[in-house]
């Protein structure tokens, strides 16, 4: 079986460098066969696993790279940026240790991992640490405000947006009392005159019917005592001794007393 040299370096970065500290600790280690002879430009496959307190200890992070040695054998992954196998290095708490780092490996590059070692973590890296201890430094004093910067331009005014629905109609309301009457307007324009009637044409006064009468002649027949005008035909005017409203088929002759007519 081959060994697995173990050399650790580990990368502190100030805080004031970045935002926020990697998640990461570089490794390094060089892969030897049994009787010491590096594996040059060679896969391999590895596991990392951080054990907390002791070598048997809770695994609380654990996680597998497959890689190639230099041409000098050595190998450099970040543990905690390969793939995944179990927990979550970045709510590692690194204030309750202490930690184990426990290296397995395959020299055939695939996940039949033989454990070559456990070494503790001596040292975390202060980035590390300082992002999960949940003490922070004093705060610095304050700097002196900037310069105002340059007003920006006014952005153009938005298109119109659509028009929303009409509202509920609002209830109706009370019927108001009757104002008082106004005033009497001008009188109107006098209508147009009527067209003149017809005068009667009075014949005189015979014992029968006149011949060929023309519209509106009239006589009076001294054998029944009636007055008659042409019309298309006789129509009683007026009967001695009687007066009344309409007699006969004719509803609109005038009958009155002419005594003397």
């Amino acid at each position: 079986m081959k060994r697995l040299l173990l050399s650790f370096a580990f990368l502190a970065l100030s805080r004031g460098t970045f935002a926020q500290a990697p998640q990461g600790i570089n490794y390094q280690a060089v892969i030897r066969d049994g009787v010491g002879v590096t594996l040059n430009n060679t896969n391999v496959g590895m596991k990392i696993s951080i054990i907390q307190t002791s070598p048997g200890g809770t695994v609380v992070y654990e996680e597998s790279f497959a890689t190639t040695t230099s041409q000098y054998g050595l190998v450099n992954v970040v543990v905690g940026q390969g793939t995944v196998i179990s927990g979550n290095f970045s709510l590692i708490d690194w204030a309750v240790g202490p930690y184990f780092v426990e290296v397995a490996a395959d020299e055939n590059g695939g996940t039949s991992y033989t454990t070559m070692g456990t070494q503790q973590l001596m040292s975390v890296p202060y980035a590390l640490y300082a992002e999960n201890s949940g003490t922070a430094g004093p705060a610095g004093p304050q700097g002196p405000a900037g310069n105002d910067g340059i007003d920006g331009i006014d952005g153009a005014a938005g298109a119109t947006g659509a028009t929303g629905p009409q509202g509920i109609p609002g209830n109706i309301g009370a019927v108001g009392a009757t104002g008082p009457a106004g005033p009497q307007g001008p009188a109107g324009t006098n209508g147009t005159s009527g067209t003149n009637g017809v005068s009667v044409n009075w014949l005189g006064t015979f014992t029968t019917a006149p011949v060929s009468p023309a519209i509106n002649d009239g006589y009076y027949n001294s054998t029944v005592g009636i007055s008659y005008i042409w019309n298309g035909a006789w129509n009683i005017i007026a009967q001695d001794g009687a007066s009344s409203s309409g007699s006969g088929s004719n509803p609109n002759t005038l009958i009155y007393t002419v005594d003397g007519f």
